[in-house]
């Protein structure tokens, strides 16, 4: 069991969130369905080029949906090749909206669909393995720039001034398609705001601190839609060896955008170099030369648990730097796997009339309440199942809790959120979990319990390649 003040979940709500906005914030009458702007942009499947999504409500995109499913079942072949057409140019804001093929009548109507929904998660897939990119030019406020930023990129993005009643200057700002990483790494140069890693939810916060906060070595290296940070290099003695120990500590963000579950390492991926020069003898006589370093545990692999953008996902990389020498320089090479939804999908549960056996089905993910607790007992609990139209190692049951991360009560239609106070997985197996979340204060009729799930699980590759002056020698 863990709570949400558990360090493993950076995601999670704080009990200070007071204020009525979801971690996946929309306008009203949007789809809870969160995919980034990005995605939409530029889709072309099968030869297909999609047209501009019509700006449907809800309701007349699910609609409409409908509308065209059944037409997958028409006689006339030029229907049933128009609706499947028509869905894929709807884009992937209908995926939620796709019933389970084997609930289809006709075998070409379920084909039809699964041929739908396979371009729709394929371009999906391709179109975020590519970084956001902004086109921005001239002077602006925070508020302007966040919003710019997050109407681009579909990153949300949230800046804080520590000196509120001191006049804000402007940030001038040149990007022509810029990526997302190395527009925020320009803007941390050339501006007094920092990624703030202590704050929660899903949006990245730049901070204007008051006081001066430690830099990395080097920050926000991109690699595709994702970024990472050689935040120190530390060393230290080896144990009954004349050799010092290299610890390069590393960080790994996404895009905001995207939802990180995991990020798996081998070490066999890794290579250090060095650029050494003799202590005995006199270093500047002697040309420094370029050495491959050992790794301590060349046979490890690390699965972590991924952080949020803010925090970000840290881990360090070991090798042994041989007696006599000092560095100069490190190269460092490697690649980390990220395995990451690329949407996320929120289940929306009212409790007035609330019933164990109910079941919400979006986007291949099927949410049931298996048990829930009486109207005003505390503690209040329940209990429900995840299944995946997937399945994979992801879903063992050390890995499970994971995609339970995000849940909370939205009290009343206007009050605040309530994050969960315990969660337990009680099951997991193949494609499906089950879980109970335990609440501080009992349920009431106005509350409606609220079930973040991650979709289209994916893997991505996030690869570094950097060379970096050697730090002075610190030992931690």
């Amino acid at each position: 069991m863990f709570s949400p003040d558990d360090s493993r979940l950076p995601t999670l709500l704080r009990q200070d969130d007071t204020t009525r906005q979801s971690p996946h914030s929309r306008p009203a009458g949007s789809s809870v369905l969160t995919i980034a702007p990005i995605v939409l942009a530029g889709l072309f499947l099968s030869g297909w080029a999609a047209a501009e999504p019509p700006a449907l409500s809800r309701q007349e995109l699910a609609a409409r949906t409908a509308q065209t499913i059944r037409q997958l079942s028409s006689r006339q072949l030029e229907v049933r090749q128009a609706a499947e057409k028509s869905l894929v140019e709807l884009g992937p804001e209908v995926l939620p909206l796709l019933p389970a093929p084997d609930l289809l009548g006709e075998s070409s109507s379920r084909e039809a669909l699964r041929r739908v929904r396979k371009q729709l998660e394929l371009a999906l897939t391709r179109q975020a393995a590519e970084p956001s990119r902004l086109t921005l030019q001239g002077s602006f406020t925070s508020s302007q720039l966040a919003a710019d930023i997050t109407r681009q990129t579909g990153n949300s993005v949230k800046f804080v001034r520590d000196v509120a009643d001191a006049a804000e200057p402007p940030l001038a700002i040149d990007w022509q398609a810029r990526t997302f990483w190395e527009a925020l790494r320009e803007l941390q140069s050339t501006s007094p705001y920092r990624i703030d890693f202590a704050q929660t939810g899903t949006a990245l916060v730049l901070h204007q601190k008051s006081a001066e906060v430690p830099a990395p070595l080097a920050s926000l290296i991109p690699s595709g839609p994702m970024a990472w940070d050689v935040v120190s290099i530390d060393q230290k003695p080896l144990e009954g060896s004349a050799n010092t120990l290299l610890r390069f500590h590393l960080l790994l963000r996404t895009e905001p955008r995207l939802d990180p579950l995991f990020v798996f390492l081998d070490a066999a991926d890794w290579q250090v170099n060095a650029r050494l020069k003799s202590i005995a003898k006199n270093p500047e006589a002697e040309p420094a030369e370029l050495q491959p370093l050992t790794l301590w545990n060349p046979a490890a692999r690390y699965e972590l648990v991924a952080g949020r953008s803010h925090e970000g996902t840290t881990f360090t990389i070991d090798a042994i730097l041989p007696a006599g020498v000092v560095a100069t320089e490190y190269q460092l090479t490697g690649k980390a796997r990220v395995h990451l939804g690329l949407v996320r999908q929120d289940f929306e549960f009212p409790l007035a009339d609330l019933k164990p056996g109910k079941s919400l089905r979006r986007g291949g993910v099927t949410i049931t309440i298996r048990s829930l607790s009486a109207l005003g007992a505390s503690p209040a609990t329940l209990g429900l199942t995840a299944a995946y139209d997937v399945s994979g190692p992801a879903f063992e049951s050390h890995r499970a809790w994971v995609f339970h991360r995000q849940a909370w009560l939205q009290r009343g239609p206007t009050g605040p959120l309530e994050p969960f106070h315990d969660l337990t997985v009680t099951q997991a197996t193949s494609g499906v979990t089950a879980a109970e979340f335990e609440f501080t204060s009992p349920f009431a009729k106005d509350d409606t319990f609220v079930y973040s799930a991650p979709l289209l699980l994916t893997d991505l590759a996030a690869t570094l390649n950097i060379t970096i002056p050697a730090p002075t020698p610190s030992s931690k």
